[in-house]
């Protein structure tokens, strides 16, 4: 049975992560940056279902930074990359099981 399986087209990875969202990607970078830091040669890739890295999750999202800087700490100085900061004037809005509030924009936020 083994002899009539069709050949499939392979690669091989040091490092394989299922997942592009926030853990992912975070992982596979950090994975990248402790080899190069020890001058090794490793290779990583991220395994995503959606048609894009994050197109599950990254969609007007209001993003608290801290690990971000911690991880690229040169990330805001880049303006390729899709993370915008616009909201240093304004208060987040907030939201709870008891309450919901409307944002400068006007859109509800519900618990």
């Amino acid at each position: 049975m083994a002899d009539d399986a069709p050949q499939r087209e392979s690669m091989e990875y040091d490092v394989v992560i299922v997942g592009g969202g926030p853990a992912g990607l975070s992982a596979a970078i950090r994975f990248k940056q402790v080899a190069n830091d020890a001058g090794e040669d490793l290779s990583v890739v991220v395994l995503e279902k959606g048609g894009e890295i994050g197109a599950h999750i990254l969609s007007g999202i209001v993003l608290d930074p801290k690990a971000l800087d911690e991880l690229l700490p040169d990330w805001g100085n880049n303006s390729d990359w899709p993370v915008e900061n616009r909201n240093q004037d304004r208060p987040l809005p907030s939201c709870s099981a008891k309450t919901a509030r409307r944002n400068s924009a006007g859109l509800l936020f519900r618990p």
